[in-house]
């Protein structure tokens, strides 16, 4: 009851005033929600999270507007024990660069296992760090997915059974000719006739190609692990119920959203 009585008499809505107005707009370029969007994810995607504050002309400490700076961009200038960090540079291009005093910014980030030979690192690990290889993965096999799409699976090999040697040229055409014409997703299965000398040896699709077309869910739920997203609110339906995609809602906002936004 007391803790209640406190509340009430030190709370009050504020609607007007500088705070106020820096709440509502941080900067000239965006409204809050598209603000703290970037905010949530460039520490997400990069595990560090720069925010510069602009000063008041004659007024230190008083920022009138918050801008995020490109943290995969930011590199953090480190000092002595005393002052660890005395600056940030933001590296636009090889001849471009803004310092920043460390005092206008705010920096948080994610926890790093990883060390320097001084014992400690200015740098927050990426999310993403341990994701390379599943990333890798997914990219090669999203662009395998576009080639069968594309070019189909070589389901088998066309030879030339007449006494003319074909050149290299000539292949050539008539590959192009035969994509032309048998090439892309709406030409799969389409029948080849010809009236010329030719075989074909079948070779059907491989085991290892089949597997690929099913490895995107697998990269997919790793993804949701490492940024605690329950894989059934990403069309996992395999794993997906009435109850307990209610309660991974919950789950997500409790354990993800809520904790990143305070």
């Amino acid at each position: 009851a007391g803790m209640n009585h406190y509340a009430e008499k030190s709370l009050h809505q504020v609607n007007k005033g500088r705070l106020y107005e820096m709440m509502k707009q941080p900067n000239e370029n965006q409204g809050m929600k598209e603000f703290l969007y970037e905010a949530v994810g460039y520490k997400k995607l990069t595990g560090n999270r720069y925010i510069y504050g602009l000063e008041a002309t004659g007024k230190k400490g008083l920022f009138t507007k918050l801008y995020n700076m490109p943290s995969n961009i930011v590199e953090i200038i480190e000092g002595d024990w005393m002052q660890p960090v005395t600056g940030y540079k933001i590296q636009f291009t090889v001849d471009s660069a803004l310092d920043i005093q460390a005092d206008k910014v705010l920096h948080q980030k994610e926890w790093n296992p990883q060390t320097h030979t001084t014992g400690r690192n200015p740098y927050g690990l990426s999310p993403m760090q341990p994701l390379l290889r599943s990333l890798q993965r997914s990219n090669e096999s999203y662009d395998a997915s576009i080639g069968l799409i594309k070019n189909g699976i070589p389901a088998g090999i066309l030879s030339n059974n007449s006494d003319l040697v074909m050149t290299p040229d000539m292949v050539d055409r008539m590959e192009e000719a035969y994509k032309g014409k048998f090439g892309g997703g709406k030409n799969k299965n389409k029948v080849l006739f010809s009236a010329a000398n030719i075989s074909w040896q079948e070779i059907g699709m491989k085991s290892q190609d089949m597997e690929l077309l099913q490895a995107n869910m697998a990269d997919l739920r790793d993804f949701c692990r490492v940024y605690q997203i329950p894989t059934m609110l990403v069309s996992d339906t395999e794993n997906s119920t009435f109850n307990n995609v209610t309660e991974a809602k919950k789950s997500v906002w409790m354990e993800n959203f809520i904790p990143e936004l305070d």
